[in-house]
């Protein structure tokens, strides 16, 4: 048996290198998203008509009040039996709606979690094994346990309030200019300050979003880790530093999320704040003689109804801003995996081999320019048994690496009874 000493050399720490590549702009990931949903557009529609009665009815709701308090005013009974089947009536179409809505916006959204679970793992079994060396294993699952999940809010959680509020505020609105327009003009007033409160609500939802994604990868990594390693843990009492490390990580988790409570918590109440201003000048216009002696008791309680139905979903619209960044910015984390090169074969030779093995003045450098191996030659006969000795960070993994072609060579060549690797095909 012989021995090749290798000289030492400080290898890199592979596994800390970013698990994510470049940030992938927001349109794109989310028009990417949007691509996984066009095989859905049967349910989609069905998704849209659901929430469509929806809305609709809310602008009966109005129209409802406005017939009775004319009734009442007119002290007309020829109604009284109607007015309650209408309610029932009613309240059945809001169900139906609902239900068609909720229903298939669940069925596009939890296929859309299958199909991108499926790939991911997919993926994962073509990448080469550089890419396992270079990320921690907890923040590999992650990405495809809860990324996955929180993609969902991007392209299915977010338009089904979209669908859902956005068609009640279009039907609402448009009952409102239906009714006073020069009334209803007022509520626009308010909508630039609205623009920027949720532009602003935008950025940090996406910048805590991803920092809520990196530190839930960092608590599997952890506990992946003390799981497969539990006897070492025991063995070398590393509990207390393992439960400092979990602590440490869980609290930045915690701190992140609480920024997103504390955003939300503040930029929903001042959209309702806005929006209350707003309603409180229409209703003190509607009030005035000018205005109330053009209509009927029953038209101007329908009126103030409908607006102030406006308020629950336009508070939910605002909303819908953390979900969508969130998911955002998990569909980039999750993109930015499914883009990673998978391994290449580009072997074409597959025929018996001796094992004669030769390293002609190999070098590896590591991406952050750690040299772990430089010049290094060595000739192995088939059937000989060789050890590598070395220092710890010597480069004895790395050598191995290459032979099993994990790593490639920054430069020499290794062949195989002559061939390089690159060419074989077992």
């Amino acid at each position: 048996m012989s021995q090749a000493y290798l000289p030492d050399s400080k290898k890199s720490s592979a596994k800390n290198a970013s698990a994510v590549s470049p940030v992938t702009p927001k349109s794109k990931t989310l028009l990417r998203l949007l691509r996984y949903l066009k095989p859905y557009w049967w349910a989609l529609l069905l998704t849209a008509l659901g929430f469509a009665i929806n809305a609709g009815t809310e602008i009966w709701t109005a129209k409802l009040l406005q017939y009775i308090t004319d009734a009442i005013n007119q002290n007309d009974r020829s109604k009284q039996t109607l007015f309650p089947l209408l309610i029932i009536l009613l309240f059945f179409v809001r169900g139906v709606g609902s239900f068609l809505g909720n229903y298939y916006s669940a069925l596009v959204s939890r296929n859309l979690v299958y199909e991108l679970r499926v790939e991911v793992f997919n993926k994962l079994l073509r990448l080469p094994s550089s890419f396992y060396l270079a990320n921690p294993a907890g923040t590999i699952s992650s990405k495809l346990i809860f990324d996955v999940e929180q993609v969902t809010a991007a392209s299915t959680d977010s338009m089904k309030t979209l669908l859902r509020d956005g068609l009640t505020v279009v039907a609402l609105i448009g009952f409102l200019f239906y009714s006073n327009w020069r009334l209803t003009l007022i509520l626009f007033v308010v909508l630039p300050p609205i623009l920027w409160l949720v532009r602003i609500a935008s950025k940090r939802y996406l910048k805590l979003s991803k920092g809520i994604q990196e530190t839930m990868g960092n608590v599997s990594h952890i506990t992946n880790e003390v799981i497969g390693g539990y006897q070492v843990v025991k063995n070398y009492g590393g509990q207390s530093y393992e439960s400092a490390r979990f602590d440490k990580t869980s609290k930045k988790n915690l701190r992140q999320g609480m920024k997103v409570v504390v955003t939300n918590s503040i930029n929903t109440p001042a959209v309702q704040l806005l929006m209350a201003i707003a309603m409180a000048v229409v209703v003190w216009l509607a009030l005035r003689p000018a205005v109330i002696d053009d209509i009927s008791a029953g038209e101007f309680i329908s009126y103030i109804a409908a607006a102030g139905l406006l308020s629950k979903p336009v508070r939910s619209l605002t909303d819908i801003n953390q979900k969508l960044q969130k998911g955002l910015a998990a569909g980039e984390s999750i993109f930015a995996l499914l883009d990673e090169p998978e391994e290449e074969d580009t072997g074409t030779i597959s025929k018996a081999l001796s094992g004669q093995m030769s390293l002609d003045n190999i070098s590896l450098v590591y991406p952050d320019s750690t040299v772990a191996l430089r010049d290094f030659t060595l000739n192995i006969k088939a059937g000989e048994t060789v050890a590598l000795v070395g220092r710890s960070g010597a480069g004895k993994s790395s050598l191995v690496n290459l032979l099993t072609r994990t790593l490639e060579t920054s430069s020499g060549q290794i062949t195989l009874d002559g061939m390089p690797l690159s060419l074989i095909h077992i």
